[in-house]
């Protein structure tokens, strides 16, 4: 693939939304990074507004679009769901029409439908995205995936962020010949450490001792917060270092847990829309989550320099450089005796396991890197 391809290389993206979020964040870096490649990139979101919609729009290039198919998302379930049906795929179909794109790609599971029902009838090339292992998935999420399942022999291509997930889905009856696995993407001149930032955060959050655990995660049952709570009381580190939770979730389930677990040294943050100088706060970040594909919060993590703790779910031991600081989901006690020996690094220690956490990162999840395989999807 050569350098840049001609202008008339054209690609229409739709997602649900580009507020915030791990795969929200996939669209940015996928556009951003077409355009350098001298490819027309037609966003459509369903939803307007957010991070990364602001982060495009803010991007002066002829060759970039972004538009949205309702400006405010109705109140009455039943609307969403035909403005959802009808109207997305109307709007996706006219954007393919007025720029004769070459490629038509979707985000998620209702984003793959939208873009399946505006692809009907057209010779457009197809390609989804799916982020699942089909572990501990909600009724609604169980659905998506047996109704796009259905026609998953349509699409030219299938991407998995993650082999885990290639191997769940085609066990669940998804074509594997067609499911390719490209790994997301992270922007490492954005995660990086900052030594400014953790200054003002520790005055801030009044952290005097160190070192700070550190967990990024939606609030929601799944992430294995209660299993990380289980450990620190194990840890024979005393006094138990202070841990800060940062993200949004279910407010109700968020207040039981601080509830039932006010005894530890727990400071919780809501969701923080910018979330990279937060991790120049941490000293080491754990990752417990009982399931989950290829874990943006790990690689985030790495490219700031961070200690990286997390269970093996999903790609985490292709992931991380440390084997060692890699647990069983849902065990507790392993979880303490590996947050234990992280615990007992010195600082130049964390320093340098940090160093070679980053250098991975840049190596192998680039931007640059990771948009060579699209470009052999969409247009090869």
């Amino acid at each position: 693939m050569t350098e840049a391809v001609k202008e008339d290389k054209g690609v229409c993206i739709f997602t649900m939304t580009l507020r915030t979020g791990g795969a929200e964040r996939q669209v940015s870096f996928l556009a951003k990074e077409l355009l350098k490649k001298g490819v027309r990139v037609h966003v459509v979101s369903y939803l307007p507004g957010g991070v990364f919609w602001d982060e495009l729009s803010r991007i002066n290039n002829p060759l970039l679009s972004l538009e949205s198919v309702i400006s405010k998302e109705p109140s009455i379930r039943l609307l969403r769901f035909l403005l959802l049906l009808f109207r997305a795929p109307r709007t996706v179909r006219g954007v393919l029409t007025k720029n004769s794109c070459s490629a038509l790609y979707g985000s998620l599971m209702w984003g793959n439908i939208v873009v399946f029902l505006a692809s009907l009838f057209s010779s457009v090339r197809l390609v989804w995205s799916i982020r699942s292992t089909m572990i501990q998935r909600s009724f609604k999420e169980n659905f998506l995936l047996r109704l796009t399942r259905m026609v998953s022999g349509v699409p030219y291509a299938i991407i998995s962020n993650s082999y885990e997930g290639k191997d769940c889905l085609s066990e669940y009856g998804y074509p594997g010949s067609s499911i390719q696995v490209i790994g997301n993407m992270i922007d490492a001149d954005r995660f990086k450490f900052r030594e400014d930032e953790r200054g003002k955060m520790e005055l801030d959050m009044s952290l005097s001792e160190r070192p700070v655990l550190g967990v990024v995660s939606r609030i929601v049952p799944g992430k294995g917060l209660e299993v990380l709570f289980e450990a620190l009381e194990l840890i024979s580190n005393t006094p138990c270092p202070k841990v800060i939770i940062a993200g949004g979730g279910e407010q109700s389930y968020k207040e039981e847990l601080k509830k039932t677990w006010s005894h530890l040294p727990l400071i919780w943050l809501d969701s923080v829309e910018d979330i990279a100088p937060l991790y120049s706060v941490f000293d080491i970040v754990v990752h417990p989550s009982l399931s989950e594909a290829f874990p943006n919060t790990v690689l985030e993590a790495m490219a700031c320099g961070r200690v990286v703790i997390a269970t093996d779910v999903g790609d985490v031991m292709r992931i991380v450089s440390m084997k060692q600081r890699v647990c069983p989901p849902s065990d507790a006690v392993s979880l303490a005796g590996v947050i234990d020996a992280a615990l007992k690094l010195s600082e130049d220690e964390r320093i340098k396991e940090g160093g070679e956490n980053r250098q991975k990162v840049i190596t192998q999840y680039s931007p640059s890197k990771c948009v060579e395989s699209y470009m052999k999807v969409f247009f090869e």
